[in-house]
């Protein structure tokens, strides 16, 4: 069995999380971890604050995809009508 079980790290210097070391999720995009504030700030500078308004936006975008109902456009577009009735067959 290959299964491992996922390690949080720290997302600039992979520090691995203990019982002394406490990661902290960046407060805006709740994606990185960070082991200290120094390391929040260097990635911060250095690629972070690049991003971090993509991935906040795209967590908004994922938060209101999932609240849609199955027969909005929204997944109509992606979806073929098939599947579409299938879904709304399992919400009702």
């Amino acid at each position: 069995n290959n299964q491992t079980a996922e390690v949080n790290k720290c997302d600039r210097c992979g520090k691995v999380e203990s019982a002394t070391i406490r990661l902290r999720r960046c407060s805006a995009c709740k994606r990185k971890m960070y082991c200290s504030v120094k390391c929040q700030k260097q990635d911060w500078k250095d690629i972070h604050k690049d991003v971090c308004r993509t991935l906040q936006s795209f967590q908004r975008a994922l938060d209101n995809a999932t609240a849609r109902r199955p027969d909005d456009p929204f997944w109509v577009s992606f979806l073929d009508q098939a599947t579409v009735e299938n879904v709304k067959k399992l919400c009702h």
